[in-house]
């Protein structure tokens, strides 16, 4: 992943502000917590490399749950990050019948 973040980030490093990357969209299964937050400081290194004022979107493991946003750790110094997170409640509402995953 860091490597393709590495590429992503020097081909888009010419682009403006007002494109944002997102590093993982609803990170789960291997990674726990403490795996997803490592990767996230590999990850920013590899983006902030080219473009270090870049906006990155970020969110907690269990699919950017909500409940799990205490174990997200992010960078303090990193001024342009945005958490994102993911409420699928009533998932019966919001999935319109669809199976239960979390």
């Amino acid at each position: 992943m860091t490597a393709l973040w590495m590429q992503i980030a020097a081909r888009y490093r010419e682009r403006p502000d007002s494109v944002y990357f997102e590093l993982y969209n609803e990170p789960h299964d291997k990674f726990d917590a403490v795996a997803w937050n490592e990767a996230i400081l590999r990850l920013l290194a590899a983006v902030r490399k080219s473009k270090p004022a870049r906006p990155v979107i970020v969110g907690p493991v269990s699919w950017n749950n909500i409940r799990v946003l205490d174990q997200l750790k992010l960078p303090e110094s990193d001024r342009h990050l945005i958490a994102t997170v993911h409420y699928y409640e009533p998932f019966e509402f919001t999935h319109q019948g669809g199976a239960r995953v979390l």
